[in-house]
């Protein structure tokens, strides 16, 4: 099964990710700053969008924020998966509730750090088996470190595959370095796949200007944590083509 982690920059480069993701052909697609309305970038509804350009895949969407003056606005995470593999469950775990703000804050704004966030969590059946698909975006804060919020969500997600919710597969952007407190408090759920391979960046430097700036070589915050029964056949960073001011993350993996 082959699939990928992308935090999508708010539709920046949408039809770049369609056409990438019809390219490769994968099984299960985990994004996040998948956005609507103001937040987009030229308004696009991307959930729509997707679900649209992807009529083979089965959609999911946990919108966490919108916009007061724009009922068309939200910031989402969506999960999709081919249709050939049924989805039998969906949970949402929280932090804080769906809220609609007074206005857009800028990028490096302070008050990102207080927007809710949810995991998305989809069971789907493969050959008799179960699979969990864990989708998250943790707070953003100035720096990549460990946060109480950050945390508070983490530990939810830890709870949530410790108590029986395995075999899984776990992605997305974090806003956090390895070595922290709660990846490393992660890393006891199974492999990490970005320490496993040594990967230092998961930022496009090339469009992402403010991290550029902040670090030069770049910073390691979107990952993937798979169970270990699962084999990896193939894990690595998508550089190219250029799809979002984040870097995706590439698997292939054989179900347990």
């Amino acid at each position: 099964m082959k699939l990928l982690q992308l935090n999508i920059e708010k539709g920046r480069f949408l039809n770049d990710v369609i056409d990438y993701v019809h390219k490769e052909n994968f099984d299960v697609i985990h994004f996040q700053e998948v956005t609507g309305g103001q937040f987009s970038y030229g308004e696009a509804d991307c959930y729509q969008r997707l679900q649209t350009s992807l009529n083979n895949y089965s959609g999911s969407v946990s919108r966490s924020l919108g916009l007061i003056s724009d009922p068309q606005a939200y910031y989402a995470n969506a999960t999709f998966v081919k249709k050939n593999l049924p989805v039998a469950a969906t949970e949402e775990l929280w932090l804080g509730h769906f809220t609609k703000i007074d206005q857009i804050p800028g990028n490096n704004d302070p008050r990102w750090m207080e927007k809710p966030c949810t995991a998305l969590c989809v069971q789907v059946n493969i050959a008799q088996k179960k699979l969990w698909l864990i989708n998250t975006h943790l707070p953003w804060s100035p720096r990549a470190v460990d946060t109480g919020d950050k945390t508070v969500l983490g530990n939810k997600i830890y709870d949530f595959v410790e108590k029986e919710k395995k075999p899984f597969v776990f992605t997305g952007d974090l806003n956090i370095r390895p070595g922290t407190k709660l990846i490393n408090h992660l890393n006891t759920l199974g492999r990490n796949l970005i320490e496993e391979n040594s990967i230092i960046n998961t930022l496009n430097l090339a469009t992402h200007k403010s991290a550029a700036r902040i670090f030069p070589p770049g910073l390691a915050v979107d990952f993937i944590f798979v169970d270990r029964s699962l084999t990896v056949e193939n894990f690595h960073v998508v550089d190219r083509p250029t799809l979002s001011d984040h870097l995706g993350l590439f698997l292939d993996f054989i179900p347990a």
